[in-house]
């Protein structure tokens, strides 16, 4: 790091290569670092020159002192920012750009340029959750506390568990984690009784807790109590209990779809338009007047772009689009193929509904023509097996016994 300071100084403020000639150079040297003139970098040519550098402050020095012992000293050339600007001082144009590229450069290095996620990506959500924090693109770095925003992110969102932000130089590093909450089953512990949540024939019922009160082949209804939760044991007393069974059943279902032959459908009109916004060092400029085009119905996507120079280079500029695309409404009138069609589709999503985890043993169907309604009507029928238990709760109050006492008033 010093060698770097001490390069970037003499570069700064310029210096000169120089070579002496004499029969004893080394006596003019060591006459030099008595007068504590700094000079650095002193190679030997041969036994009579020597070539070094010395400070522009110190130059004229060195020259005199040359001059007074009679050594023969040659200034070889000056390197430096100073030898720079005198060669190039009849180009104002040059120098002026140049001085404010130096000066943007070191401006810029006190803002955050961009803002990127640690295993993860950007998103609209996430980029405007940022933002409320004070952590975006164009954010002057110096006076910004990062505990502070830390504590205001995980107030405002807390799904979020764990978030840091660390500034390296002026890219921002953002690590999030989600908060996971552990998978915790909580036991009911009231009583209840295994009941039927369909009309149904018994297949297979197996009771973990409970007594059946139903067998296989049992055609049941809706609500009737298949696992009774009050038992009783060898001596006749009731002990309520929670009951747990899966019961299997077969099960039937009539389904009626009814297709308008005239569809709604949307139409693309070609009519297009996109609104840019970009964001400059935090500060939003829209590329554009209206806020919404003028079309009555509209699809609208938005996208987001981080922008960079040469695709390499990221710049503290942030682009967000939306792209708005007209249609209209016309009505479509469905032919008897079409109208079957997505009959049979409604169809199949009504047997996942209602077979769900289930096992689907037959389904059948036909379809007919309603004029009257000017509709295609589908007749389903479908044949499946699945668990038709569910807990039904109940307060079990005790049957006092009839040789307690009951004390008299």
């Amino acid at each position: 790091m010093f060698i770097d300071i001490f390069h970037f100084t003499h570069k700064l403020f310029g210096y000169f290569k120089m070579s002496i000639e004499d029969y004893h150079p080394e006596a003019f040297i060591n006459l030099l670092n008595k007068k504590k003139l700094f000079l650095w970098n002193l190679m030997p040519i041969n036994a009579h020159l020597f070539t070094f550098r010395c400070s522009l402050f110190s130059a004229y020095k060195v020259v005199s002192e040359a001059k007074s012992a009679g050594v023969k000293l040659t200034i070889e050339k000056g390197i430096g920012l100073p030898f720079v600007i005198n060669k190039y001082r009849k180009r104002t144009g040059l120098m002026v750009g140049t001085l404010i590229s130096m000066l943007i450069i070191m401006l810029s290095n006190l803002f955050i340029w961009d803002v990127q996620i640690v295993d993860g990506d950007m998103t609209p959500e996430l980029y405007a959750a940022l933002k409320r924090v004070g952590c975006y693109s164009g954010r002057y770095i110096m006076d910004y506390n990062v505990t502070d925003a830390k504590m205001q992110f995980l107030l405002e969102n807390d799904e979020y568990s764990f978030f840091a932000i660390n500034i390296n130089g002026t890219i921002a590093m953002v690590e999030l984690k989600k908060r996971v909450l552990p998978d915790i089953e909580e036991y009911d512990y009231s009583y209840c009784h295994i009941v039927a949540s369909d009309d149904a024939q018994i297949i297979d019922i197996t009771a973990q807790r409970g007594d059946p009160v139903v067998k296989v082949g049992d055609v049941v209804e809706k609500g009737q109590i298949l696992v009774n939760g009050e038992t009783m044991d060898k001596h006749n007393v009731i002990h309520p209990v929670r009951s747990i069974a899966t019961v299997n059943a077969k099960m039937n279902k009539l389904i009626e779809i009814k297709i308008p032959l005239k569809q709604p459908e949307k139409v693309y009109t070609g009519n297009e338009l996109t609104k840019t916004r970009i964001v400059v060092f935090g500060q939003q400029i829209n590329l554009f007047f209206a806020e919404f085009p003028d079309y009555e119905l509209c699809d609208v996507e938005s996208s987001f772009d981080r922008i960079k120079l040469f695709n390499m280079i990221r710049l503290p500029i942030d682009s967000f689009a939306e792209k708005f695309t007209e249609f209209r409404i016309e009505e479509k009138v469905l032919n008897e193929a079409e109208a079957t069609l997505i009959a049979e589709k409604s169809f199949d999503n009504d047997i996942k509904i209602y077979v769900n985890d289930g096992q689907l043993i037959s389904k059948t169907y036909t379809t007919k023509i309603n004029t009257a309604e000017n509709c295609l009507v589908l007749y389903g029928d479908i044949t499946f097996i699945k668990n038709i238990a569910v807990v039904e709760p109940f307060d079990y109050v005790p049957i006092p016994d009839e040789t307690t006492s009951i004390p008299q008033d």
